[in-house]
């Protein structure tokens, strides 16, 4: 698969590309057309998608078109000096070595408040301005800053693009905030 962010202005529609809109599953138009087509995704946010492409496909992104691998968190409630979101049930993965003073690491969840990532610690007594911890045995994530009025997210979709499929062609999409285990990455080609 190549990607390639392609220039700053909106792309232009290409003749006969399939469009896609913003709350669309792009992997349903995949299946029902055959390999090499091109799809075109307007511009707007495409939360929580994983494509499996077939061979020869294109996918282009309008100008201001989003992968999104995060989840929107909502609901919060106080405990103590600690914000928490609960009924979290993302599975904790940690396959590598973290470096010193980053003993998280490994695990693939992000959390952003207002599109900042904050760096996620080892228990709850290091939660502060900035770090979060997410116990995953309660399912429950802390942090210090007053969520109201601000977009809180957790990446939880390990990839954008999977799969092996040959000849893929990514252009102009903003792919951002997907847990992605180590050793792979939001788009992942598998080789034979």
């Amino acid at each position: 698969m190549v990607a390639n962010p392609g220039p700053g202005s909106a792309s232009v529609l290409p003749s006969g590309a399939v469009v896609i809109n913003p709350g669309e599953v792009i992997q349903s138009a995949v299946d029902s057309h055959p390999p090499g087509t091109t799809f075109f995704l307007q511009a707007g946010v495409y939360r929580l998608q994983t494509v499996v492409p077939s061979d020869g496909d294109t996918f282009i992104g309008d100008h201001g078109a989003i992968m999104s691998g995060a989840t929107l968190l909502t609901s919060f409630e106080q405990e103590g000096s600690y914000w928490v979101a609960s009924s979290q049930t993302q599975p904790g993965s940690i396959p590598g070595v973290c470096q010193a003073g980053y003993p998280r690491c490994n695990y693939p969840q992000d959390l952003f408040i207002d599109d900042v990532p904050l760096q996620q610690v080892a228990n709850l007594a290091e939660v502060v301005a900035n770090k979060w911890y997410f116990d995953y045995d309660a399912g429950k994530i802390y942090f210090a800053e007053e969520p109201q009025g601000h977009t809180v997210e957790l990446s939880v979709t390990p990839h954008a693009f999977y799969g092996s499929a040959s000849d893929v062609t990514i252009r102009g999409l903003i792919i951002e905030k997907y847990a992605t285990p180590a050793q792979s990455g939001a788009i992942h080609a598998m080789t034979d």
